[in-house]
Formats: C-alpha cells, structure tokens, sequence
C-alpha cells in the first residue's frame, strides 16, 4: 500500500482528523508521490481525490459564501469512492 493509500485509509477509520488528513494529503500528494511509480488508475482517482482535498475549509462561513470550498463530509465521501476504486477494503462509513 502507497502512502496515498495509507493515509486515506486512517483517515477513514478516524486515526486522523480531517485537518490532519488535509494537510498530509496535500503535502504528500505534492512532494513524495513519484507519479511514475502510481498506476493510470492510481493516478486518476488520487488526483481526483486530491481536486477535493484542495478545497476543504473548516469555516462553515466560508463555505457558506463561497460554493467552492468543501466540508468533512464531502472529503469522506470523495475518500470513500477513492478506497472503492482502488479495490481497497474501506474502513467504515461514519454518517
């Protein structure tokens, strides 16, 4: 399992936050993932992850104003088609 991988999975299974998950998915998206060593499918849905990932804001205000920004709920359920994609056994779906 990659990192990506790793990290989608404790965040699912609540070991991290979603703050937590947003600020490691991002850095490890953007600066330890060698795209050469992801498969094609790898690669899409992890960027599509990422898409979503990239417009969390944790201010309900902000998303309020501002139909761009994504809350927790939307990252799980981005997290959760990410797992299911991958062929990965998801954690749990917490509603």
């Amino acid at each position: 399992m990659n990192r990506l991988s790793a990290l989608v999975m404790r965040f699912l299974s609540g070991e991290i936050s979603v703050e937590a998950f947003y600020s490691a998915y991002e850095h490890i998206y953007n600066f330890g993932t060698d795209p050469a060593a992801l498969t094609g499918e790898e690669a899409r849905v992890f960027e599509t992850l990422f898409d979503v990932v990239a417009r969390y804001s944790p201010f309900e205000d902000e998303r309020e104003a501002i139909s761009f920004y994504c809350d927790e709920k939307q990252i799980r359920e981005v997290a959760l088609t990410a797992v299911e994609a991958l062929g990965l056994n998801t954690p749990g779906r917490r509603e």
